[in-house]
């Protein structure tokens, strides 16, 4: 806006001095220089209006890839294709400022470039009445040319993201006028980028782990019982193995095949290979960061149970519905990471629930649940879990207020390998 003043206040000053040359010294090079302004300004216009009717310059943007990890490279290319007899000066785009992807600094261009800059000035907008920095890129094309830049943004955080340009404008010779201008019939183009959440690696004989697969799911005398009553057809005990991990009981090393294979093997008794552990994502917000810890701590949990032969059933909510994700082979986790690269997480006026209490009751999936969370409050998902008989045991992923109302407490806010 105050560069428009500025441009405006000069052409006046111009004016003004050619009138008075007009007036006081010479009349023919005064007025001269008057007709002069006055034919570049409709000049300026009508060039720029002939631009708009034949749609003479076109703009377009595209982004090399939708689906990225953490580190990778996301490039958008933005270009003008000029049809026309004459260069046009300033083709801008207002950009989208993407969350969790982080511009490069430096534009590549893959051929001439008239003039291209970057730069960010502070507009009030619409969503905001304090104001707020918004990026813009001009491109000038010269006659019957097309020219591209490429904007280089790496991925550094979890989620989803939008990238591309929120409007187009197109101004004339003299930055007097801007009109907008179309991505064939739409007023932008925006990107829906997805970049993939981490899978940590969590040690199997971590004390989290061992508490988690212990405490929720195992007894040991429960699984005794359950030996002395397995018989094959033949009358014999009957089980399957796999080999021997840290913090797995001793008793249950079946020293017979481990002396065949050469190293220690643990006997799989139907009833563990059935039982699963039940992992409920929270849908409840804490934070960018707690959230971003949460989801990838729900990958390493799972993919460390995975490692341990653990079948485990995965609960999130997607559009309001509360959904269940099996996972028990490896494979599994790469296909629940590409889910959790389109989650989203509900703000705090969200009242739906956050355990699905019926639906495990329903499926009979035990009673017992591991809630992570980057939420503040929980208090209110372990009561509604407790009416159903359900404990709960918290990953505390945010700043938890509440977390002793859960039955065991693991507190994950420093980081999952901490």
């Amino acid at each position: 806006m105050l560069r428009k003043i500025y441009n405006i206040f000069e052409i006046l000053i111009i004016l003004l001095i050619s009138l008075g040359f007009a007036l006081g010294m010479d009349a023919l090079v005064g007025w001269t220089f008057i007709y002069a302004v006055i034919f570049a300004i409709l000049f300026s216009v009508f060039v720029m209006f002939g631009i708009m009717i034949f749609h003479s310059s076109r703009p377009d943007a595209d982004v090399n890839s939708e689906l990225l990890y953490k580190g990778e490279t996301l490039t958008l290319t933005l270009s003008v294709n000029n049809k026309t007899f004459v260069p046009v000066p300033d083709t801008e785009f207002l950009l989208e400022t993407p969350q969790g992807l982080v511009p490069e600094a430096e534009l590549k261009d893959t051929v001439s470039i008239t003039a291209a800059t970057r730069r960010t000035e502070q507009e009030p907008s619409a969503e905001r009445s304090d104001g707020n920095f918004k990026n813009i890129v001009s491109i000038t094309t010269a006659t019957r040319r097309a020219e591209k830049i490429r904007i280089n943004y790496k991925a550094v955080r979890w989620g989803k993201s939008y990238v591309g340009a929120k409007r187009v404008t197109l101004r004339d010779f003299l930055d007097l006028f801007r009109f907008p201008v179309r991505f064939g019939n739409c007023k932008s183009k925006i990107f829906t980028i997805r970049v993939f959440p981490d899978i940590p690696e969590i040690p199997v004989d971590s004390p989290m782990l061992r508490s988690i697969t212990t405490d929720l799911k195992f007894d040991n005398e429960s699984e005794e019982t359950v030996e002395n009553k397995m018989f094959t057809v033949g009358g014999y005990p009957g089980y399957t193995h796999r080999d021997f991990q840290p913090g797995d009981p001793l008793k249950r090393i079946n020293w017979k095949i481990s002396a065949k294979r050469g190293k220690f093997s643990v006997r799989l008794d139907d009833e563990t290979e059935s039982q699963r552990q039940v992992i409920v994502l929270d849908s409840r917000s804490g934070g960018y960061d707690a959230d971003e810890r949460a989801v990838e701590t729900t990958l390493g949990i799972v993919n460390a149970l995975i490692k341990l032969s653990f079948r485990t059933s995965v609960w999130y909510c997607s559009g309001g519905v509360m959904n269940c994700f099996e996972a028990a082979e490896s494979f599994d986790i790469f296909e629940l990471q590409r889910i959790f690269a389109d989650y989203e997480f509900a703000g705090g006026s969200d009242k739906s629930g956050r355990i699905p209490t019926e639906e495990i009751a329903a499926r009979k999936q035990g009673s017992a649940v591991l809630f992570i969370t980057p939420a503040d409050v929980i208090s209110d998902a372990v009561a509604e879990a407790k009416e159903y008989a359900l404990r709960v045991a918290a990953v505390v992923c945010g700043d938890c207020v509440d977390a002793e109302s859960a039955e065991t407490v693991y507190n994950m806010t420093e980081g999952i390998n901490d």
